[in-house]
């Protein structure tokens, strides 16, 4: 059995096992549409992950702008705004589609550096 570790927004650590992934893994097994994927992304994933929020963007057919297609964990004032964004902009999400990379952000001053824009 493999094990992996997640680490909650209060930093601890928690240990995941094969076990932990089945649910999700059962739950895309049982998927026909594309839309029943993402919805088992968003509700088992932020299980697996143990986060708090999720969503799903996917990029519009004119491939200029980023939109929600799945979410769970937001409240309606905050995702309001972002139901749909530039792909050109510099947010996380846009760079993270434009460039084809992973962006870690190991704490709040990297955020800072990379997106005063973003910081409250």
């Amino acid at each position: 059995m493999s094990e992996f570790l997640v680490e909650a927004d209060n930093g601890e650590e928690h240990n995941r096992t094969d076990a932990d992934l089945q649910p999700f893994t059962a739950a895309l097994l049982e998927c026909v549409t594309p839309k029943e994927v993402i919805e088992a992304i968003v509700n088992h994933g932020l299980t697996v992950l143990g986060a708090r929020a999720a969503l799903v963007v996917l990029v519009n057919e004119d491939g200029k702008d980023l939109e929600v297609v799945a979410a769970r964990g937001y409240d309606t004032d905050t995702l309001s705004p972002w139901a749909r964004f530039p792909l050109s902009e510099p947010l996380p999400l846009s760079d993270v589609v434009r460039t084809g990379k992973p962006l870690y952000l190991e704490d709040r001053a990297s955020w800072t550096r990379l997106y005063p824009n973003l910081t409250h």
